[in-house]
């Protein structure tokens, strides 16, 4: 069997059934290259997370550390982007993101500044309450590849005691680089947690708008339960995307529908799809993303077909 047609399977079992028109067909095919070469191809025989696996997942954490919990439930709607109380950034940047998380989710985004700052003293680095004047030590990371990076998972320890009492999930902007605990020389843009909270940091290794954008919104799809994805050329792909600069900005036709899925399982929204291109295809031409630009606009000229 030809491994074209291997793809062709896998990727359609990861659709399942009740893929709408509008998300695939096959004259939107070459927009979605496959992810996978011929060696990743015969190393996964199974698919990834199918549109079914997604519906049906309960909210304990699977095997990959991702849950999904209902949007709405506990009236939790919102995401929330939380940022140090000196953060270094500018407000326009953190105000471009947030738009861009609500034009890519279609869900309510907003800033929250915190009364966290961090603190480094001798070596040693933490996160500091300001308002209630409580120090919380984080680990740091004292190798060679990575000196100084602070452990993802001991900032999750610290702001998940911060989460806003309306947001569904919640993104805090870290000003120091960050390192996975599971790779000790690592240095990464990002992560996220099963409790619908993730970490993105300003150091982004892309070093780009675009890169850093990308990453927030890949790890808060995993904080909607949407686990990474090897059918398509998608922007959940398990690579590291804020390294790639030909990394996809959009979800692949199966993850967007488990996005239409989770917005409109909440009964208080629902994804218009044509709204939502023209949203995404407009701010990559206000950020100057040229190639997402003219990806969006094939994507929405192929629709009106």
């Amino acid at each position: 069997m030809k491994r074209g047609r291997i793809l062709t399977k896998y990727q359609a079992l990861t659709l399942g059934k009740a893929c709408p028109p509008v998300l695939w067909s096959a004259k939107v095919q070459h927009l979605y290259s496959t992810a996978l070469d011929g060696a990743l191809a015969d190393s996964n025989p199974e698919p990834s997370q199918t549109y079914e696996e997604f519906a049906a997942m309960e909210d304990e954490p699977n095997e990959d550390g991702t849950g999904r919990f209902q949007i709405g439930q506990d009236g939790r709607f919102d995401i929330a982007v939380l940022v140090e109380k000196d953060f270094d950034g500018t407000a326009t940047s953190i105000s471009d993101l947030c738009r861009f998380l609500e034009a890519f989710f279609g869900l309510p985004v907003a800033a929250v500044t915190t009364a966290l700052t961090y603190l480094v003293t001798k070596g040693r680095v933490s996160l500091v309450d300001q308002a209630q004047q409580v120090e919380f030590p984080l680990k740091v990371s004292r190798r060679k590849e990575n000196r100084g990076a602070v452990d993802a998972f001991t900032i999750f320890d610290v702001i998940s005691e911060y989460l806003p009492a309306t947001a569904y999930a919640s993104l805090f902007v870290s000003s120091f680089p960050i390192f996975d605990p599971t790779e000790p020389a690592s240095i990464i843009g990002g992560r996220a947690c099963g409790d619908r909270l993730a970490v993105l940091s300003a150091h982004s290794p892309g070093g780009s708008q675009r890169s850093l954008f990308l990453v927030a919104v890949h790890e808060l799809c995993h904080t909607l339960g949407i686990d990474h994805c090897e059918a398509w050329h998608c922007l959940m792909n398990p690579c590291t995307p804020e390294r790639d600069e030909d990394a996809a900005l959009e979800l692949c036709p199966a993850d967007l529908m488990k996005l239409m899925h989770a917005v409109q399982e909440s009964g208080r929204a629902s994804l218009d799809l044509i709204k939502r291109w023209e949203l995404l295809r407009d701010l990559c031409a206000e950020f100057g993303w040229t190639k997402d630009f003219k990806w969006f606009k094939s994507r929405l000229s192929l629709s009106a077909e």
